[in-house]
């Protein structure tokens, strides 16, 4: 899944930022405040990212592991 992350600046005072098709509207003090936001969004957006590689990794075990014992089975049953 790919996240694109696209800020606009609205003058000195506000951005606008799209993540996943969800729009954040922000008000903007001073450039660390908008650092640190994209920071944290860019955060989300990894651990978004590493959790669903974590569900397909463990979805291709677990396939694995029932082929492995069909196999295992198979086997079994042709050697009787």
């Amino acid at each position: 899944m790919r996240t694109s992350i696209v800020g606009q600046m609205l003058g000195r005072l506000a951005r606008i930022i799209v993540v996943s098709n969800t729009i954040f509207a922000v008000v903007v003090i001073d450039a660390v405040q908008m650092l640190d936001f994209m920071l944290d969004i860019e955060s989300m957006v990894d651990l978004r990212r590493c959790a669903l590689q974590s569900k397909t990794l463990q979805r291709k075990q677990h396939q694995q592991e029932n082929t492995d014992k069909a196999t295992h089975d198979y086997t079994m049953r042709l050697m009787r």
